[in-house]
Order: C-alpha cells, then sequence, then structure tokens
C-alpha cells in the first residue's frame, strides 16, 4: 500500500490536512494508480498531528462480467494491535475478507515480505564528535511469493529475518553535521571559485 504525505518545510511536518484537502490528494493518487493500472491501497493522514486518523481508497478494474471493486477506507490508529494481525495468515485474511476475493483470487495471492529494523544510537569512536549517522534501517525481504509457500501465524513462522533473501542496509545521514570528508569538498569548492 502507498501513505501519501504532504511535505512541508514548516515544524508540522507532516502538515496536517482536513478531510477535503485529503480527499483531493488521495483522488489524484487513486487515478494517477488506475492509469498506471496496477491495484495498490492509498493511504493520506489526516490531522497529523492530534491523531493517527487517515482516509484511503484501493480500486480494482472491473474483468470481464465484473464491475470491479472500490473500497474506501477512514480509520484511526491505535497503539493496540489485535493478536491475529501480528502474522501473514491474520493479515491475509482480514485483506482477503475486506477485499472480497473469492477461492479463485485467494489461491493465486501473492505477498511479499518486509521486516524493517531501526538503529538510532550509536557508540561515537571519537570523542568530542557528533555522529554524521542519524539512523540505519535494515529490512529483510521476501520478493513477491504465491500465499501460502511460508508458514507464519500465531504458533509457528518459517519467516526468519536472518535467512530472508535480501537485505537491504540503509542510512539516514543527521543534517548538518560536518564530518572531515564534508571540509575537504567545501575546501575544492571554495579553492575553485
Amino acid at each position: 500500500f502507498m501513505v501519501s504525505v504532504v511535505n512541508s518545510q514548516d515544524v508540522d511536518y507532516p502538515r496536517p490536512l482536513d478531510f477535503d484537502s485529503a480527499s483531493t490528494i488521495l483522488s489524484a493518487a487513486t487515478i494517477g494508480i488506475a492509469a498506471a493500472k496496477i491495484c495498490l491501497p492509498v493511504f493520506v493522514p489526516i490531522e497529523a498531528k492530534r491523531r493517527h486518523r487517515y482516509v484511503g481508497a484501493y480500486q480494482r478494474e472491473g474483468r470481464e462480467g465484473d464491475e470491479g471493486t472500490r473500497i474506501m477506507f477512514e480509520t484511526d490508529s491505535t497503539g493496540h494491535t489485535d493478536t491475529s494481525l501480528e502474522h501473514m495468515s491474520g493479515l491475509f485474511e482480514l485483506f482477503a475478507d475486506r477485499f472480497q476475493l473469492d477461492a479463485d483470487e485467494r489461491r493465486r495471492a501473492t505477498v511479499a515480505v518486509r521486516f524493517t529494523y531501526l538503529a538510532d544510537q550509536f557508540v561515537s569512536e571519537v570523542q568530542g564528535t557528533e555522529d554524521p549517522v542519524e539512523m540505519l534501517q535494515l529490512s529483510c525481504i521476501w520478493p513477491p511469493f504465491p500465499q501460502g509457500s511460508f508458514v507464519d501465524n500465531d504458533v509457528y513462522s518459517e519467516l526468519d529475518p536472518r535467512e530472508a533473501p535480501y537485505w537491504k542496509l540503509r542510512q539516514i545521514p543527521r543534517q548538518d553535521v560536518p564530518t572531515p570528508l564534508t571540509r575537504i569538498l567545501w575546501r575544492l569548492y571554495r579553492f575553485r571559485q
């Protein structure tokens, strides 16, 4: 799924949107996704600072003899997760029921899995300097595979992140932290002026 956020230069990032503005952004995203001929649920946050509230839409083009599906969402996020949604089999059942997938569509469904881990506290090796790394993000990824290929339920899981076929490590830099290489590049830049 996709979450669309309005980028703002002021302190209120992401900027709170009223329902009408969020609906306009949602409509634009839905039209763009339909034009790209992909099925993807889209969510837009409303009143992001005060509440974790979202509006969303999912639209699937109709096939021969089928008029298609359009589902609208309005949701508040909570700090509590239903235990049935803490594993792939429970999540698949939720989405299959909500999107009203028939038995054939359930058999043909594919899923992809990603576990994401964040590290944001480091011990600096050099005293008196601020670490230029704000955060490391590790994603352990399984590309799309047929539903039912792996067991992942409340009792047992075959999805061990250490055995994921793809790992992606992303470094998120701290803003405005001068590093030795930054100083050298600035000297070179000033020399060229």
